[in-house]
């Protein structure tokens, strides 16, 4: 993951290596690990991150990028076509 700055926010570049074989949903929250989930600083609830095209996946949220480096984040990885209680993948920021 990458995160670069930009004019009204923070673009957040998820990469991935393997192209996942069933549609994914990826949402941006606040926390330490993915046991500690919630929403970002400031939104009322989870920032759902554009889909991966390509192996990789850019979406413009508008936290500033002094916030990643202050707060914790974590991008939450799950199943779409199913209603999965458990992450198919996760990651600190």
């Amino acid at each position: 993951m990458r995160l670069s700055p930009v004019e009204k926010g923070t673009r957040v570049i998820v990469t991935v290596n393997a192209k996942p074989a069933t549609p994914m949903v990826m949402t941006l929250h606040t926390g330490q690990d993915c046991s500690t989930l919630g929403p970002p600083s400031g939104a009322a609830q989870q920032i759902t991150l554009n889909p991966i095209s390509g192996g990789s996946s850019a979406t413009l949220v508008s936290i500033p990028i002094g916030a990643f480096t202050s707060h914790h984040f974590v991008v939450d990885v799950r199943n779409a076509t199913t209603r999965s209680q458990f992450s198919q993948a996760c990651a600190h920021l």
